[in-house]
């Protein structure tokens, strides 16, 4: 199944983990149907008001691959934009049966830009302060709201957009980082540094 073969595209604020998984072309060999990655970035107005869902694809497909081999700080930039106009503050993250974009949705507004692909959504917000509430809920949720109550009062007027990509398929019992690699991302100035919390989350949808 592809977008042009949908009679109607769901707006963002429903772009949830069934929905996204039902995008899917079934002909590709997924590595995992129960996962979600996510990453969210500080952006530029000029970098990120033109948007593509696979760009973005590729985007975290390329930073995730890179995080696992790091093995200096410049190696956690991944895209010749970083960091100048696009900024990582968190490696790429992972949830289980769970899409953050329409948490973030009740939390920070309507996006100001969104793209939707079979391969990935995104969505982009003007920063801006926020009151994030981090519930007793669900790790990963909570996870997540840690993570986007931290970039949003991230002190830079120049990055003056808040990226959120998110792509099906991909394993969440992916090995954790190391001590040093941890300690890498810590120099680079990360604020969070593990893909997933401490513990694993119940099945949930």
């Amino acid at each position: 199944m592809y977008l042009r073969d949908l009679k109607t595209v769901k707006p963002p604020n429903e772009w949830s983990f069934p929905y996204l998984l039902g995008l899917q072309p079934w002909h590709l060999n997924l590595p995992a149907q129960d996962t979600v990655a996510y990453w969210p970035l500080l952006g530029r107005s000029q970098v990120t008001d033109v948007i593509d869902a696979d760009d973005w694809a590729a985007k975290i497909s390329l930073q995730f691959d890179v995080e696992e081999q790091a093995a200096d700080c410049s190696e956690f930039f991944s895209d010749p934009l970083m960091p100048e106009s696009l900024l990582p503050l968190t490696p790429v993250l992972l949830a289980r049966l769970w899409c953050p974009i329409p948490m973030a949705i009740e939390i920070l507004g309507s996006p100001l830009l969104c793209n939707l692909s079979p391969r990935a959504a995104v969505a982009i917000w003007e920063r801006r302060p926020a009151s994030v509430l981090v519930e007793d809920g669900p790790p990963d949720v909570a996870h997540f709201q840690r993570v986007l109550k931290s970039l949003t009062r991230v002190e830079t007027s120049a990055l003056d957009r808040l990226v959120l990509i998110a792509s099906i398929g991909w394993n969440y019992e992916s090995r954790r980082f190391t001590q040093h690699q941890r300690s890498l991302m810590k120099k680079c100035g990360f604020l969070h540094v593990e893909r997933r919390p401490d513990r694993r989350p119940p099945v949930w949808s």
